[in-house]
């Protein structure tokens, strides 16, 4: 089998992982998740000017700092998975085109010219994968779910801030545990302004997608208001007065269970574009390695008149 084959049967694999990866991308395909609708108009230029404002005030300062990263990473995160996805695809399908002329056709006069294209697109295709499998995979683990930046006209006593995100439950979906002591919070009542909320990586789990046991157990002792338990069952809105005092003998408080998997869909569809990107860029790399041998072969002619396909097609 000789490089112009090999290096076809790349440009076909990456070609096809491409077109995958864009018919499931998120942003791509609309699937709403870091509001990416105006993430591409994002001036995260004004996080610079509130820091200069702020460095007095350390927490806020601090804040703004952990916002505007947040922003860079959104607005990047939001190019970079049309560029990379596209770009790569447009770069594949025209390696793909040239090696079957090259190959079927017995045009060797081009082989040198297939290398060097082929070498190129190779490269930018990988830097440009790997770059945004940086930011993706950096957001996926990191950052809080649906988390967006809200902005305020900055001054000492209104800086920008993240929204609401989704609270952290316990494994069995409960809001409260009583450890004992008190009833506390899955994560352990860490009042930072974000720490509360999960992160993207965790939108798979089952307390925050629909479950089916859990749904019928809530649903058949489903509270009468926000102030009252029932069997261990909470609304939302429920104000946990008295933390120490221990309620009806529960151990858990449980909140409104999830009546959907939307979150799953988005865990399942962003992961996959993860896993498949970490291949393209692998393959690129391999594309750009059987391009520079295509490019230093003295030889092509030969090896494509010993070929018996070439031979047949001629």
């Amino acid at each position: 089998m000789n490089n112009v084959l090999i290096f076809l049967l790349i440009s076909s694999i990456i070609l096809i992982l491409a077109i995958i990866c864009i018919s499931i991308a998120p942003n791509i395909n609309n699937v709403s998740y870091m509001n990416y609708n105006s993430s591409k108009n994002l001036d995260c230029e004004i996080f610079s000017d509130g820091e200069e404002m702020f460095k007095s005030k350390l927490d806020v300062f601090e804040r703004l700092k952990t916002l505007k990263s947040l922003c860079i990473r959104q607005k990047s995160m939001y190019n970079m998975e049309y560029i990379s996805l596209i770009i790569n695809a447009i770069l594949v399908f025209l390696c793909a085109n040239f090696a079957l002329i090259n190959y079927f056709e017995g045009a060797q006069e081009y082989g040198k010219k297939l290398g060097i294209f082929g070498f190129v697109s190779g490269i930018i295709g990988f830097i440009l994968t790997l770059i945004y499998v940086c930011f993706s995979g950096y957001i996926f683990t990191k950052d809080e779910a649906f988390g967006s930046i809200i902005f305020n006209n900055i001054n000492p006593n209104n800086a920008p801030y993240l929204s609401s995100g989704i609270i952290t439950l316990f494994p069995n979906g409960a809001k409260y545990k009583y450890n004992g002591n008190k009833y506390i919070t899955a994560y352990e009542e860490n009042v930072n302004y974000k720490s509360q909320y999960i992160k993207y990586k965790d939108l798979g789990d089952k307390q925050y997608n629909y479950n089916k046991d859990i749904y019928i157990k809530y649903m058949k002792n489903f509270p009468v208001s926000s102030s009252t338990v029932n069997n261990c069952n909470i609304l939302n809105s429920y104000h946990l007065i008295n933390p120490n005092t221990k309620i009806n003998n529960c151990d858990y408080l449980f909140s409104e269970p999830y009546k959907n998997n939307e979150y799953r869909y988005l865990y399942n569809r962003w992961l996959a574009t993860l896993i498949l990107s970490v291949f393209l860029f692998i393959f690129d790399l391999i594309l750009s390695t059987f391009g520079f041998l295509i490019f230093l072969d003295k030889k092509p002619s030969e090896e494509l008149k010993n070929d018996p396909v070439v031979f047949d097609a001629k």
